[in-house]
């Protein structure tokens, strides 16, 4: 399992050792479906900590089942997958997974906000189950051919907190592109419900040079997003795994 800083290069600080492992998984008081490498995304995240480490588990065990986490894959998600707003795309050069979410794809309200923000997390569910993100994933968040009517604050404000509490170390840097004064503005209504370590792998590149710095993390190809064709791959994982 790899971890990557901002620079990208392999961060080995606070690596988990069998025998804390071992003794995390005693101290809980249920089995846990966890793998090492999930426990030790928990164990980078805090630091360290043994304490905060175990009850940073037990919180996402909670709340994952609340959202009933471990059989939403089973879920109905064909009329939000059809709008290709959301598709996991070949990986980055680091060998990240690439998960696009197309900005001009979304239309505010069409589908119920609380729906859209769990099929996020089906996603995340079915890529997870596919080992699609064991080397985490970039999200490129593409705002070409995007208006201001495509603007959601509150699905960005449900979805990034929600990744970086209960999927730590997984994400490993969005990039968004082309920026503007408005989308300036929503951040900044975002970014304190942000964790520091969270913001900044967020990246902003305006319509001028997003080309060029986005060439330092992924292949241009993947941008032809109109020239898909995913009719027999919607969510993307299929075709990602099958390269």
């Amino acid at each position: 399992m790899n971890h990557f800083n901002r620079e990208g290069r392999q961060d080995k600080k606070h690596r988990l050792d069998l025998t804390t492992y071992e003794k995390l998984k005693e101290a809980l008081s249920e089995k846990i479906n966890f793998t090492y490498s999930d426990v030790e995304r928990f164990w980078i995240a805090n630091k360290g900590d043994f304490d905060a480490t175990l009850n940073h588990i037990m919180e996402t065990l909670n709340w994952r089942k609340e959202v009933e986490y471990d059989n939403i894959h089973n879920e109905d998600f064909s009329d939000v997958l059809k709008t290709g707003e959301l598709f996991f795309h070949k990986t980055a050069l680091d060998g990240s997974t690439v998960l696009v979410w197309r900005s001009c794809k979304h239309i505010p309200g069409l589908i119920q906000r609380s729906r859209e923000a769990r099929f996020f997390l089906w996603m995340m569910a079915k890529a997870e189950r596919a080992d699609l993100i064991k080397n985490k994933f970039t999200l490129l968040f593409d705002r070409t051919m995007a208006t201001r009517a495509n603007a959601d604050l509150g699905l960005a404000r449900e979805i990034l907190p929600m990744l970086q509490r209960h999927f730590p170390e997984c994400l490993e840097r969005v990039l968004v592109y082309p920026t503007s004064l408005f989308l300036n503005t929503l951040w900044c209504c975002v970014k304190p419900f942000l964790d520091p370590m969270v913001r900044q792998k967020i990246y902003f590149w305006k319509e001028h040079d997003y080309l060029e710095n986005i060439r330092r993390f992924v292949e241009f190809d993947q941008f032809q997003w109109n020239q898909l064709e995913r009719h027999n791959d919607p969510t993307g994982i299929d075709t990602v795994l099958a390269k």
